[in-house]
């Protein structure tokens, strides 16, 4: 029997994680830039709760990615 062979655009479960850890980054980033078309205070917010919460970021981290000082 064959193995199931991946096909090349998959991404990896690590690889995904790290997509989804940058969204939610990014929105913080843009939030804190001013950059906030398309954004509503829940998501940021929802954003927050996410990356502090479920994938153990602390709020120090986070700050450091949106280069702003706490």
């Amino acid at each position: 029997m064959a193995k199931p062979t991946k096909h090349p655009d998959a991404m990896t479960s690590v690889q995904i994680n790290k997509g989804f850890q940058l969204y939610h980054l990014n929105v913080l980033k843009r939030w804190y830039e001013d950059d906030r078309e398309g954004l509503v205070l829940e998501l940021v917010q929802f954003s927050l709760d996410i990356l502090v919460s479920s994938e153990g970021f602390t709020v120090a981290q986070i700050a450091k990615h949106c280069n702003c000082t706490l």
